[in-house]
């Protein structure tokens, strides 16, 4: 068995960082997000996550730890055509601060490590939906408000149309689903399981009231018969063959589970 894939030059610099806005501001900048992926500029790879304002060098104090909505809006090529780009963003809402700027992609990869500490307990949802519709942004900006955890996000992530178009494979789910929309619960103590639980599943059951496509097994902890229906019958008949060739005692099975 092999393993064949092609690398693009990136850099040395990208345009990268944080915007942050009040949780009010979404249906504004999120339509300016959509308007921006929608002109189909392969340079262009964002983010948006709502979350708790973290003590980060760039926040302002008064900012710090309130919810907001934050957008990392990554450009892959010449930095100062990205920032021409991304204008928009900046006009669509009053920023509460602006952390956009050239940096090395391994700097943008790191920005947010500190909030991946070991030993913290998790929740994850993954849903692909069409689009971004008035109530389900109304549900996400609810959502933030009512997080338990100040560790807790929520991550909505365009899909490039080359992803959304390529070849039949074993990535599911991807006809219809234009974003991604992924709950990311994150707390410390067992003491609260129960309620951060509660929040990922009220989060998760609201998203998919909103016409979802599908789910991106690799961001979700899902039981056998999720990853069966995220899959589809033919796939995930296909995938049992390379199981029952390859790993025919079930060893990897802590993760999107296949059956033998």
């Amino acid at each position: 068995m092999s393993f064949t894939f092609r690398l693009h030059p990136l850099g040395p610099l990208v345009l990268g960082g944080m915007i942050g806005y009040r949780v009010s501001d979404a249906p504004a900048v999120l339509d300016a997000l959509d308007r921006l992926h929608s002109a189909g500029h392969d340079d262009f790879a964002p983010a948006a996550v709502f979350l708790t304002a973290p003590p980060a060098p760039f926040v302002p104090g008064h900012v710090v730890g309130r919810p907001i909505l934050a957008i990392v809006p990554v450009w892959l090529g010449d930095p100062e055509a990205g920032a021409e780009a991304i204008r928009p963003l900046f006009e669509a809402a009053t920023p509460l601060f602006d952390a956009v700027q050239p940096m090395p992609y391994l700097a943008l990869q790191s920005m947010l490590d500190d909030g991946s500490q070991p030993g913290r307990r998790n929740r994850w949802s993954a849903e692909f939906v069409p689009g971004l519709d008035a109530s389900l942004i109304s549900d996400l900006q609810d959502a933030a408000i009512a997080a338990p955890s100040p560790l807790s996000q929520l991550i909505v992530s365009p899909l490039p149309e080359a992803v959304r178009t390529a070849p039949d494979s074993a990535f599911p789910s991807r006809d219809g689903g234009r974003w991604l929309v992924h709950p990311v619960g994150v707390w410390v103590d067992p003491g609260d399981d129960p309620a951060n639980l509660a929040w990922v599943e009220a989060v998760t059951s609201a998203i998919r009231k909103h016409g979802v496509t599908g789910s991106y097994l690799n961001l979700e902890q899902a039981d056998d018969d999720r990853v069966r229906w995220a899959m589809g019958v033919n796939r995930y008949r296909r995938l049992q063959q390379v199981k029952a060739a390859w790993d025919p005692g079930d060893v990897f099975r802590h993760c999107a589970h296949v059956s033998p």
